[in-house]
């Protein structure tokens, strides 16, 4: 799995390229397409290695929720996505993989902008309950059936599931919640969208590693959200800075 995920790299770092080439001789629509495209190869690439067990070392450190959020939001609005971002009331500190962490929320945040519909309404925030550290993407978008729902909590635990029509972007996150000690579980927004909540328990010890451990790769001048957010947002916001 490491040694395909290491060839799209490749192919996704020569598109890259050729879409820097083609913005320069003016040709920003195609090179938006296909500076796209190329981030949703190692999109895939990063997800497939994740959830096939790649090893590595996973970096905790001491972060803030609040610190995560505005990163989260400075990243969003990067690219013209604009979200409602609150603060937890009182600042929480815990041990995790920042970019990891951060990565997950942008998964799910994507997944909000893809399917929630033209006016979907996003709110990211974070709190404390019992002892693990909540971070929830809600949005008051089309909504879920309970069916699937449930399909969304259960299906990447089933041997039988079909994956047609589903990506890898939901069983990413929730591995990235369960390399915390974490979950990751879907209910109905409370505006009749959809809400997903990552709980990642408090008491954790630095520097931890996994059995099951990973760090993503990523192309150069290429940062884990537009990565996350190539799947959610128009060729047209890629656009090189």
């Amino acid at each position: 799995v490491s040694m395909t995920a290491a060839g799209l790299r490749g192919s996704a770092a020569r598109l890259l390229m050729r879409a820097d080439v083609l913005e320069s001789d003016g040709l920003g629509e195609d090179a938006c397409a296909i500076r796209r495209e190329a981030l949703r190869i190692l999109r895939q690439a990063n997800h497939a290695e994740l959830l096939n067990g790649a090893l590595g070392p996973m970096r905790r450190e001491l972060c803030s929720a609040t610190e995560l959020l505005t990163d989260a939001g400075r990243q969003l609005a990067r690219r013209g996505v604009t979200v409602d971002i609150q603060n937890p009331v009182q600042d929480v500190s815990l041990w995790a993989d920042q970019g990891l962490l951060l990565s997950a929320l942008m998964t799910l945040i994507s997944n909000s902008l893809r399917h929630g519909g033209d006016q979907v309404h996003i709110r990211l925030y974070a709190g404390t309950q019992g002892g693990s550290v909540v971070f929830v993407v809600d949005d008051d978008g089309v909504g879920l059936s309970q069916e699937a729902l449930a399909r969304m909590n259960d299906t990447w635990r089933q041997a039988d599931a079909s994956v047609g029509g589903w990506g890898l972007g939901i069983p990413y996150a929730r591995r990235i919640a369960e390399l915390h000690g974490g979950a990751l579980l879907f209910a109905p927004g409370a505006a009749g969208g959809c809400t997903a909540r990552i709980s990642i328990p408090l008491r954790q010890e630095a520097g931890l590693e996994t059995a099951s451990s990973y760090q993503p790769n990523l192309a150069a001048g290429v940062n884990a959200a537009d990565i996350e957010l190539s799947d959610g947002l128009d060729a047209a916001v890629f656009r090189t800075e």
